[in-house]
């Protein structure tokens, strides 16, 4: 167990202008591994384009972006609502950590945190998620292959027979999709020829297991708590965020030897 003093984690690049107080933290809390593993200084420069792009003006205090990424990561690790969330951040100490508060005593509330989600929207929370997989690459825990697809339609698509209509190919090719794999009900016959058909059905059940881990409470993919489709679009995107993380702290927590506690 070490005394940590760093607030903005141990991947940032800002300096600390005051001095901060020691806590003692496990090296091997996935918090704080997540937390000493991802960039935030570029977290905070895709959270600011967003703001730029959404926002009238710049009037106002200006925002605490580290502690509010901090609290929209706790979000995607655990599914917590708003107000847990603050309470989260308030009394756990790995929390704090993972927001860089430990050098003071306040505490993002629950109406920040939620109006920093809905600003970020679907699109931010997106822009964050590719920063994550870009340092997945960057640490050797994921292919660069994976970075071309976000933003980017797929030159081939799988999906189960759930997703089969007309509608739903037309709109595939409409955005540039050459090989539409969507499973046909009945005998409608595939979009794709045989040879193709066998390879989008083994990559689509190579995808199976990440899709059935989203869905899990964890990270809640599965009937998420939205009122609207905007909302939707941020509770998916946060489920995988979620993932990624998860996965990212694992990887770099086993590059560095280290045994992630459960």
């Amino acid at each position: 167990m070490a005394e940590r003093r760093r607030g903005s984690g141990g991947a940032s690049r800002q300096p600390d202008l005051f001095a901060q107080p020691k806590i003692s933290l496990p090296d091997n809390h996935p918090m704080v591994v997540l937390t000493d593993t991802v960039d935030w200084t570029e977290m905070e420069v895709r959270a600011e384009k967003i703001r730029a792009k959404k926002l009238k003006n710049a009037a106002g205090r200006p925002p605490q972006l580290r502690a509010t990424l901090g609290a929209l990561t706790l979000m995607a690790l655990r599914r917590l609502p708003y107000r847990e969330v603050e309470e989260q951040i308030r009394y756990y100490a790995p929390a704090r950590y993972l927001c860089g508060l430990t050098e003071t005593d306040w505490t993002p509330d629950f109406t920040t945190i939620q109006d920093f989600a809905q600003l970020m929207g679907e699109d931010g929370v997106k822009l964050i998620n590719e920063g994550v997989v870009e340092q997945a690459v960057k640490l050797g825990l994921a292919d660069a292959k994976v970075v071309v697809l976000f933003g980017k339609a797929p030159r081939s698509y799988a999906y189960d027979r759930a997703g089969h209509s007309e509608r739903n190919i037309d709109r595939l090719r409409e955005i540039g999709v050459r090989d539409v794999g969507l499973a046909p009900r009945g005998n409608t016959p595939w979009e794709v020829e045989a040879l193709v058909k066998a390879r989008l059905i083994k990559e689509r059940a190579l995808v199976e297991g990440s899709i059935g881990t989203i869905k899990c409470p964890k990270y809640g993919f599965n009937r998420p708590a939205a009122r609207s489709v905007a909302m939707m679009g941020v509770c998916g995107q946060r489920a995988v965020l979620g993932l990624n993380l998860t996965k990212l702290a694992r990887g770099a927590a086993r590059n560095s030897g280290v045994a992630l506690a459960s």
